[in-house]
């Protein structure tokens, strides 16, 4: 019990340190902003400082991997500009029945922020991150990260001014 109790707390430590300090990189493949940061319901997959190279970004894909009829939390994590593409790949948690992820903010088409299955596509980061997990035993353990960094891909900064152009 105290080794699973240890192994529940480690996760729950990464997920919060990797999450609160996950990186809004801009990304544009056409005229649309949006950041480096993919949220599903049972996966996401986002940028973070790498915990090995000073001021390098490692590219995180969190998901579940079934095993043996277990689904064990899985951690991926590659350097954002390598180029020999290699992950290094840890189980956080072993032996969970279900993962919930959702996404609080506000979406682009809406003014209020609601709670959503999926963020995508966006500008920013979501404002919180709720991770659910239900373990082995059947009990279940939430998490609220909020990540820090914030970036409004669309603002035209404006020195004179010091905020976005036409806001």
């Amino acid at each position: 019990a105290l080794t699973n109790a240890n192994a529940i707390r480690r996760a729950e430590t990464t997920l919060a340190r990797d999450l609160t300090e996950a990186y809004p990189l801009f990304e544009s493949s056409d005229n649309s902003g949006q950041i480096a940061f993919e949220g599903k319901p049972q996966q996401i997959s986002y940028l973070t400082p790498s915990t090995t190279i000073a001021g390098a970004l490692e590219k995180i894909d969190l998901a579940t991997s079934d095993q043996d009829d277990h689904l064990m939390l899985v951690r991926q994590a590659r350097l954002e500009l390598s180029r020999d593409g290699k992950s290094t790949s840890s189980v956080l948690l072993k032996d969970l029945r279900a993962l919930e992820i959702s996404y609080f903010g506000i979406p682009p088409d809406k003014k209020e922020p609601r709670w959503l299955a999926e963020w995508k596509h966006q500008s920013r980061l979501p404002t919180l991150i709720r991770i659910r997990m239900q373990l082995g035993d059947g009990t279940w353990r939430e998490q609220t990260i909020a990540p820090r960094l914030s970036a409004d891909v669309g603002c035209s900064f404006d020195p004179l001014t010091k905020s976005c152009r036409g806001r």
